[in-house]
């Protein structure tokens, strides 16, 4: 779910810790579409990882996996001002020279794909595998200016060699828009979008019908 919303519209400076077991976007393709009612999103896709952030690099490290995403938000009011919203996500990933690596990288939601690189002071995480498994429990509530989500991430390696290793991970966060906004909420993808500011600091030419003002605040 936080990995999922766009960085520029990340209500924090950094992601949660278990951002690293995220795959993040690999090359493949991907089926998008509504489910049974416009609440409803599912997505399934076939994806080649590399070894490097941009996925160019073959080596230790590079899978092919088999993703799977359904959401389903049986409250959403005045786009996601009202919202109880729940996810499940799973991955099954192959390794094609027998590694899974856990990098773990910077956590701000500023840097791009291209520019995340692996931290000098933390080695990677390098297991000899047969298979890997993942799994993400999500969960987001609203009411008005306020809101939180939470998450939970299992990594299940079938290590070659010995026991099968496991990670696992929870974050929960929350905020309040002290100006009376609220996160919006797009059904298309089940994650959060951009904030609609009612009074901006700075008006475009498409917001001349709403008064200036100090912008959003939240904590």
């Amino acid at each position: 779910l936080e990995i999922g919303t766009l960085s520029y519209v990340f209500p924090f400076m950094e992601t949660s810790a278990i951002s690293v077991f995220d795959p993040l976007r690999n090359w493949g393709l991907g089926l998008f579409r509504s489910g049974w009612d416009d609440s409803t999103m599912v997505a399934l896709g076939a994806f080649q990882a590399g070894s490097d952030p941009n996925d160019f690099q073959t080596g230790d490290g590079s899978t092919v996996g088999l993703t799977g995403k359904l959401t389903t938000a049986p409250i959403n009011d005045g786009d996601g001002e009202r919202l109880l919203h729940f996810g499940l996500a799973v991955s099954e990933r192959l390794p094609e020279r027998g590694f899974i690596i856990v990098g773990q990288q910077p956590q701000s939601s500023l840097l791009g794909l291209g520019d995340a690189a692996s931290s000098p002071f933390l080695s990677d995480i390098r297991v000899p595998a047969n298979f890997q498994q993942l799994v993400n429990f999500q969960t987001a509530m609203a009411r008005g200016s306020f809101w939180s989500q939470a998450e939970w991430t299992g990594n299940w390696i079938d290590q070659r060699g010995g026991g099968p290793v496991f990670f696992h991970g929870f974050h929960a966060d929350c905020g309040y828009f002290l100006t009376g906004e609220h996160r919006q909420y797009q059904e298309a993808s089940g994650t959060f979008g951009p904030v609609n500011v009612n009074r901006p600091f700075i008006r475009c030419h498409g917001d001349r019908d709403r008064a200036a003002g100090w912008g959003a605040w939240a904590y």
